[in-house]
């Protein structure tokens, strides 16, 4: 059984305890059977004294129980079985006997008669907190989540200090992907035992995955004093990595090694490490170790073939590949990588067929449609080449490569479009090269932190939202007060709705610096998105109190307002906006349409000139002025704001479609 979740086979120690704390209920009949707490008996010579003890009392169901527990860890558990009905014949109150005889039937495989043992138990006796521990384990084995909640709460309940309880329950909330609840659990675990190990391991990976690496690698490094063990230092190896510390990745991937040679994930993540540093003699031994070792790790199989084809050695590579195919054929980026290889080969067709079981096999695979539509444009089809890309970008539309490839393919037919793209694939060309230029940074120095804010910010400018958090996480990780990278990683935590994580570092910033305005009014934004509007008003207003000029917290108390239907209040706000900053195009806009909730026409349009004047490019404002001299019945206006609008609007193409419907009208 899983060590994770079983508390009552964890040690043959810890089994032992049981067995005295039978010996100490025997004690509060039977005097001369006492033990002492602090030694494991003599099993041996426990059964007999019991048996002797039996052969003057008989009927006593706790001799009977004492009998069964000293049997069962002394290996018989026929013996130990026909003990434990005993007792039950003679008590069938005895909640006890139905856990042993429980623990008997898990320990053999009986997980329905395990199952109906202790829920006898815990009938008898709701209490008995091993037992309801003991269920949910059962329970969880087989699927019953809700069932194995419910016992592994009860378990907390009602022993709220017994540190594998809570660790259990927050597993069983984790597999249940309850992130909160379950690192909450583990947490609570390692509160009640500092030494224990276990609970540092899972809140070690909890927080990596969180990208909580400051935590994750406090975790890590916990459990390596606790309990060393090569799997931790792969965990914060991988950590690391992740944060650009490759040497200390390199480390601890060794140290891995050393504890154990044949770990086969230590082989590979030290070869792909080693790869990436460009040495690749090195990457293919530990590479190919793993591979030796474990012959189906496709992921090693697939980096060794890309040095391969790095180093011209296609054939190598190829033979690599297949090897790859066989162990797995329903990996995408393996067949992705063989589209890849073939196509470099000009072994078109198969190159064809790999790509499009690739794109088969992942749905969305943006990098697969690039090399499709590569393929395609090899082999002159190009009207299939630029359909290729056209998916690629609905995809990914940061990906480089395919930008670039679709203004070229439409040059000189559609040669508006292709500017665009081309003009697309310059901004990213730049971006793309100061991102080089920063990872270039951290590889030399992994402490730089200008260097990984501006990455970050690279990132968050990208649309790459999951490296841009990754990014100012590292950061934080190793400067936990930085402003900067705090409050923006507060803001892109808000976006992607992770909103406890959000709330809890914009706390945290808050001990650090109380009368920051920013932090309050990155506070009010969480609490908004959470649909807690008393308490978001609080934080915008306490950032007013702090920089009376602050515009944004001012539009955004606008907006709270109209969210509540209070549009005369959301005038004031908007319209403090627009007083602390007069170029506030939001603000003007947003005003324009409450003073068109209000009724009163003229100032809307005062409004949404204003927008424009602010910005000319504002095209919403014209859309809505199309709108409002419809009210107006100044269809000459209308018709002119709207044509205006279904000219240079670029966004949703509902609202164009809504606009020229519109001018139809008029």
């Amino acid at each position: 059984m899983d060590f994770q979740y079983i508390h009552q086979l964890r040690s043959t120690t810890k089994v032992a305890l049981l067995g005295v704390m039978a010996l100490c209920l025997f004690a509060c009949s039977r005097e001369d059977s006492t033990q002492p707490a602090e030694r494991q008996p003599d099993l041996v010579s426990e059964v007999e004294r019991y048996r002797a003890a039996l052969e003057a009392a008989p009927d006593d169901p706790i001799l009977h129980y004492n009998l069964a527990v000293a049997l069962a860890l002394s290996g018989t558990p026929v013996e130990a079985s026909a003990s434990y009905v005993r007792a039950l014949q003679l008590d069938s109150t005895y909640a006890l006997a139905h856990h042993g005889l429980g623990q008997l039937a898990a320990r053999a495989g009986d997980l329905d008669g395990a199952r109906q043992r202790f829920l006898m138990a815990v009938g008898v006796d709701s209490t008995l907190a091993e037992s309801h521990n003991n269920l949910g384990n059962i329970l969880r084995q087989q699927g019953d989540y809700e069932g194995s909640l419910s016992a592994f709460e009860a378990a907390v309940r009602h022993a709220p200090d017994e540190v594998i309880y809570h660790y259990n329950l927050g597993q069983l909330y984790l597999q249940g992907g309850h992130i909160a609840d379950g690192t909450q659990a583990v947490e609570r675990s390692v509160e009640l035992d500092g030494s224990f190990a276990p609970g540092h391991l899972a809140l070690g990976s909890l927080y990596a995955a969180n990208r909580r690496f400051r935590e994750a690698i406090e975790a890590y490094r916990r459990t390596i004093r606790l309990a060393p063990d090569p799997a931790t230092h792969v965990g914060l190896g991988d950590v690391y990595m992740v944060v650009l510390r490759l040497d200390d990745a390199v480390h601890e991937y060794e140290k891995a090694l050393q504890m154990d040679s044949t770990y086969t994930v230590a082989h590979y993540r030290l070869g792909s490490v080693l790869s990436d540093r460009g040495k690749l003699a090195e990457a293919v031994v530990e590479l190919e170790n793993a591979t030796r070792i474990q012959p189906g790790l496709t992921p090693a199989l697939r980096e060794l073939a890309g040095i391969f084809m790095e180093q011209s050695q296609y054939d190598q590579a190829e033979e690599t590949l297949k090897r790859a195919v066989l162990q797995n054929a329903d990996e995408s980026q393996t067949h992705r990588m063989v589209g890849r290889l073939f196509t470099k080969l000009e072994r078109f067709e198969r190159a064809e067929a790999a790509l499009n079981r690739a794109i088969e096999l992942a749905g969305r695979d943006a990098q697969a449609l690039f090399l499709l539509a590569s393929l395609y444009r090899q082999t002159s089809r190009e009207a299939q080449a630029k359909d290729r890309l056209r998916q690629a970008l609905q995809i990914d539309p940061y990906h480089l490569e395919a930008t670039h490839s679709l203004a070229t393919l439409l040059q000189g037919t559609e040669s508006v479009e292709s500017g665009r793209f081309m003009h697309r694939f310059e901004r990213l060309s730049s971006l793309a090269d100061i991102e080089a230029k920063h990872l270039a940074e951290l590889r030399g120095n992994p402490e730089n932190t200008e260097a990984r804010l501006a990455l970050a910010h690279t990132y968050r400018t990208f649309g790459k939202t999951g490296e841009a958090i990754t990014q100012y996480r590292a950061l934080l990780s190793m400067a936990p007060d930085h402003q900067s990278a705090g409050l923006q990683l507060c803001q892109l935590l808000a976006q992607t709705n992770d909103l406890e994580a959000a709330s809890r570092l914009a706390n945290r910033l808050l001990e650090l610096r109380p009368s920051d305005p920013a932090i309050h009014l990155t506070l009010g934004n969480i609490h908004r998105i959470s649909m807690r509007p008393d308490e978001a008003e609080k934080s915008f207003m306490r950032a007013v109190e702090l920089a009376p000029g602050y515009t944004a917290a001012w539009h955004n108390l606008g907006n709270l307002y109209l969210v509540k239907d209070k549009p005369e209040k959301a005038a004031e706000y908007f319209r403090k906006a627009i007083e602390a900053n007069p170029g506030h195009a939001d603000s003007h806009y947003n005003l324009g349409n409450t003073y068109l909730k209000l009724g009163s026409l003229e100032e809307a349009r005062t409004a949404y000139e204003g927008a424009l004047s602010a910005d000319p490019t504002y095209w919403m404002a014209h859309l809505a002025l199309g709108g409002l001299f419809e009210r107006l019945d100044q269809p000459v206006a209308a018709r002119e704001a709207y044509s205006t609008f279904v000219d240079k609007w670029r966004g949703d193409p509902k609202l164009t479609e809504a606009a020229r419907e519109a001018i139809s009208r008029l």
